[in-house]
This record gives structure tokens, sequence and C-alpha cells, in this order.
């Protein structure tokens, strides 16, 4: 009986299909995009999860209320974005021919027809894939390489192009017996609407891929797949040919934070987004009891008949025999106060949880500092590393595409910087100029000097880091006059 008395415990009486239930797995990719953006539920107000005793006018009056404060997105840019700060070095064989170098040049420039380069195409694939868990990178080129150097450089005619797919956008995939993959199929628009080779329509929109979690109806989607041997689409569950596979190799390269035997492993800051979902919630019953104290309720002892007006959001009335004296009532101030603690607690935890305590802005030591720099620096490595492979694969596939082997290699600086400019300083003046080379004392000045500075240009840079070494040149040439002496 226990079981049937509490059956309902969960429900909502008073509310039908007006909330998003976040702890759902097919919510799961959609909630931790609005959880990057802000955008979705947090923007509607439909992730607040309503109380059991309200009903449908005070739920919506409360989501009307909400605000959505993003520390999520800070968290999860700490855990991608210092890999890009500078930009990467990328070589590729010297004795590469004219034809295929120029080829290469257009593709690091625009690596997806969209004028997005080489380095901000695997950013984007690297802030996806920290966010859901992976991302593919899959490489396709529908025009034969028999363009001339002229065609590629004002046309981009005959260089493959890269585009990204993300889980929410798969629709399935198989593994060899080793656990490679061996094919992608993932959701395209379809439709009325035409697409070229790059998913831009007639209209100036874009729509290739897209997720169906943005998609009316089925009718808008087709499913589009690869494999070693074709290009196809499936209509009505059947695999219809759309196109010869040229290279042989499954084009896609799968990219992961770390290693994982999972294809789509579980997003690493997911558990970092629920509790952002949980602040977002908070927020919202702080600012309905911060309101309620704003605007207290009247109450004063009355006759029935008395004309004057009562009610739950005008005042209340006390019979007239009662001892009750006028006054006005709000929430005690303590249950706000709690409510305030809970939430920091929760922004701590939050940061806690996404090792970057660093970012907050409260007294922290520095030797707790420096072990959560070192923890995040370890997670940096790691996935600089998948970063630099998936890069690697991504470029043997466009040397099959193009013909030619460009003996790729790709390094990305191993510097995060994952330090304030306060910290920068501070650790630049305690150092002790006369006891450390002048070389390294030089090169700490050009480093504080780069980060305090916005130079209009390269050339305005070089010469005041020059500037620099010159002066600390004379300041070591000084000094050693006055050692002699």
């Amino acid at each position: 009986m226990a079981n049937d008395k509490n059956a309902n415990y969960n429900s909502h009486p008073y509310q039908t299909n007006s909330w998003v239930n976040v702890a759902l797995e097919h919510n799961k990719y959609q909630f931790l995009k609005d959880s990057r953006y802000g955008t979705g539920g947090y923007q509607n107000g439909m992730y607040i999860v309503p109380h059991k005793r309200e009903d449908q006018n005070t739920y919506d009056l409360r989501k009307s209320k909400s605000y959505f404060n993003n520390q999520y997105k800070a968290i999860l840019d700490a855990h991608y974005k210092p890999i890009f700060k500078n930009k990467a070095a990328r070589t590729i064989s010297e004795s590469t021919p004219e034809q295929y170098r120029v080829i290469y040049e257009v593709f690091e420039d625009d690596a997806d027809g969209k004028g997005n380069s080489i380095q901000k195409t695997m950013e984007q694939a690297a802030g996806c894939c920290k966010n859901l868990g992976a991302s593919f990178l899959v490489v396709n080129n529908d025009t034969e390489i028999d363009s001339t150097i002229e065609d590629v450089l004002e046309s981009r005619m005959g260089v493959p192009y890269a585009f990204i797919i993300t889980p929410d956008m798969v629709s399935q995939y198989t593994t060899d017996s080793f656990g490679n993959l061996t094919s992608l199929e993932w959701y395209q628009q379809d439709g009325d609407k035409t697409f070229d080779k790059y998913g831009d329509t007639g209209d100036g929109t874009n729509g290739f891929p897209v997720s169906p979690n943005s998609i009316d109806s089925d009718n808008d989607v087709m499913i589009v797949g690869v494999n070693v041997d074709y290009w196809y689409i499936r209509v009505n569950g059947q695999v219809q040919i759309v196109s010869e596979n040229a290279i042989g190799v499954l084009p896609v390269v799968r990219l992961v934070e770390d290693e994982n035997a999972n294809i789509i492993p579980m997003p690493s800051l997911y558990s970092v987004a629920r509790i952002q979902n949980r602040i977002f919630n908070l927020d919202s019953i702080i600012t309905d009891v911060s309101d309620n104290q704003g605007f207290s309720i009247f109450t004063m002892p009355s006759h029935p008949d008395s004309g004057v007006e009562f009610g739950t959001t005008k005042g209340i009335s006390y019979p007239m025999e009662s001892s009750n004296k006028p006054e006005f009532i709000s929430p005690d101030a303590s249950q706000l106060k709690t409510l305030i603690d809970l939430e920091s607690s929760l922004v701590n935890m939050m940061y806690q949880a996404g090792v970057v305590n660093h970012l907050q802005r409260f007294q922290q030591s520095a030797e707790s500092k420096e072990i959560d720099r070192a923890r995040l620096n370890d997670l940096l490595g790691t996935f600089k590393t998948q970063i630099e492979e998936a890069e690697e694969k991504l470029m043997q596939i466009f040397g099959l595409y193009v013909g030619y082997d460009y003996e790729y290699q790709v390094r990305y600086s191993d510097d995060f910087g994952i330090s304030t400019l306060s910290e920068q300083i501070d650790r630049f003046l305690s150092i002790d100029a006369t006891r450390v080379t002048n070389a390294v004392y030089t090169r700490m000045e050009k480093d504080l000097a780069d980060s305090l500075f916005d130079f209009k240009d390269e050339t305005m840079k070089e010469e005041f880091l020059e500037q620099i070494e010159l002066e600390r040149s004379s300041v070591q040439r000084a000094s050693q006059i006055d050692n002699q002496f």
C-alpha cells in the first residue's frame, strides 16, 4: 500500500507539459547546448521545475521572472580555449609540389568552405566535444582534383571540405571487432530547400548538418551516411547509394577528450551543467521570496462588511475580536539568507567540480591555486594530444582526396597561460633581477608587456619588445661597470 500511496509523489498536478525534465536521456544533448549558450529552457524558463503546490499561473509568473547567470560557459571555455590561445605549428613535406601546396594552403585558411581556418574548425570541434562528449569531423569533396591553381585560389574548386557532426545529430554508427568506426549516419535537413555541397541554402541560411532537435517534423530531415564504400541516404529505412566513397576509407575523424572505448562517451562536464541547472531553479525561488519580502501583505482586524478589499495578494483580515494588531507580514528574512548561502555554496561546488577554482574571485592560497592549475593543465595537455592526433588524421584523409601524402604534423602550444594578469605582475615583482640571468628576466618583462598592452599591430609590438631588450642590456652593462669598482 505504501507504494500506491506515494505513486504520484513526483507528479505535478497543476502543470501539464509545461516544463522540461533535464534528467531524461533524450533531453541530455539539448540541455548541454542550452547550458552553454543560455538558450532553450534557460531562455523561456522551461528548465524551472514547478513546486507541487504551485498552480499554473504562479509557475508561469515565476518563469517570466527567471534569469540565467551562466557560470557553465566560463568553466567549459577554460577546458579547451587555452589550447587554441596560440596558433599551432603546422608543417608539411618540404618537397610538396606547388599545386598541392596551394590546395593545402587554401584548406588551411578555409577548411569548411565557410571561411573558417583549420585552427578555427578544430577549436569548434573541441568545444562541441568537451560539451557533448565527442565530435566527428567528416571530410568530403564533390569535385575532382583537376582544377588549375587559379581555379583553386579564386573559387576553392577541387579543395576538400570538412564539417562537424555532434552526438545529437548522430542517427547510428557501426564498428568493427576492434571498436573502430566503420560507418556513421546523421540527420540532415531536407524538404523543399536546396543545398550546395557546403550546406548553404539559396536564401543565405545554413542547413548542413542539422540537429533533429531543431526540426519541426520528420518530413524535414533525411538520414545521410558514409562508410568505406559509398555515401548514401536512408529512405524509409532503406539505403540509397548517392555516390562512391572515392578514397576507400571512412572519411570521419572521431574527437574525444581522452581515450575512451565508447564511441560517444558521457560528457565529463555533465554534472557541472546539472549544478548550473539547480542554481537556475534556486535563483528563481530567491527572486520570488525577495519579491514577497519587498511587497509585504497588510493584516488588520476587520468586520466582514467593512468594505475593505482583502485577499492573499492585497491583505489579510482578522476577526474584529482577535487580539492581533494591524501590521505588515512577509516571509522570514532568514529563509532568504539560507537560500542565498545555498546558492553561493552551489557556485563554489560548480567550480570545484569543473577543476577551475582559481577562476573565482575569492581568497585562495597560492598552494591551492597551483594544485588547481596543475590538475587543469593535465586535462588540457591530454585533450591537446587528442586534438593533434585528430587533426593529423583529418589531413591524412585530405591527402587521400587530393592524391598526395603531405607528411602533415601539427603541434599546439603547451603554454596554456592559466594565470591572471595580477598574478603575472606579482610574480614578476617578486623576482630578484640580480639572481636570475638577463635572458630570463628580459623574457619575463616581454611576456608581462605582451599581457598588459593591446598593440595595434605586430610591428608596434616588436618595436616595444625590442626596446625592452635594449634597456635591459643597458642596465646589465651599467651593473657590470659598477661591479668593477
